[in-house]
């Protein structure tokens, strides 16, 4: 059962991960970082 609901989620969320990487018209733009990588990774995950 656990399985199945994670199987569920993650189904999820590459479908959406796909739909956004559809959204860039260049490639170049997808892998392009502005600002601080650390800082948006400590943005996204506020609890360490």
């Amino acid at each position: 059962m656990l399985n199945e609901i994670l199987s569920d989620f993650y189904e999820r969320d590459i479908r959406k991960l796909i739909e956004e990487v559809k959204l860039f018209k260049n490639e170049e733009d997808l892998w392009r970082v502005d600002g601080s990588v650390l800082m948006q990774a400590i943005a996204a995950a506020p609890c360490l």
